[in-house]
């Protein structure tokens, strides 16, 4: 199901330099917990917004002894859906390179896959992607 784009979201970007905050969702019942934020700040000398995507990973599940030796549950990846006008997206981590690919697209959306470096039980990690959409010609009036 492709997803549109909501006419409101070019009302909210009116003023200059203005910020919003968008809170993620988090997903605990798989044993990883993972939250954001996501940021658009208006440039409108340049007329692009600027988007900054921040996610906190931390692995929740125990490692698990057997018969045969530990058992260890890592994540190492995580999702962003990134608008088709969007450039190129940069992607780092508190521990290390971020590759990506994109996964899947539709006419409004892609879905870039952010691959960091392992999690295991207890740690934690944060995964900044950034990229820029154009702004409309009302993001610099008053």
């Amino acid at each position: 199901m492709p997803i549109r784009p909501l006419p409101s979201v070019a009302a909210l970007i009116v003023a200059g330099a203005m910020l919003l905050v968008a809170p993620a969702t988090a997903r605990a019942s798989d044993g990883m917990t993972e939250t954001g934020t996501t940021t658009y700040e208006v440039l409108p000398g340049q007329g692009q917004i600027q988007v900054t995507v921040k996610i906190s990973i931390y692995n929740n599940t125990p490692n698990e002894t057997t018969s045969g030796g530990i058992v260890y549950t890592t994540w190492n990846n995580t999702e962003v859906t990134v608008e088709q006008v969007a450039g190129p997206v940069s992607a780092t981590s508190n521990a290390g390179n971020v590759s990506q690919s994109t996964v899947s697209s539709d006419d409004y959306y892609r879905v870039v896959k952010l691959n960091y470096p392992y999690v295991y039980f207890g740690e934690s990690r944060v995964v900044t992607a950034t990229y820029t959409i154009p702004a409309t010609p009302q993001a610099g009036a008053i």
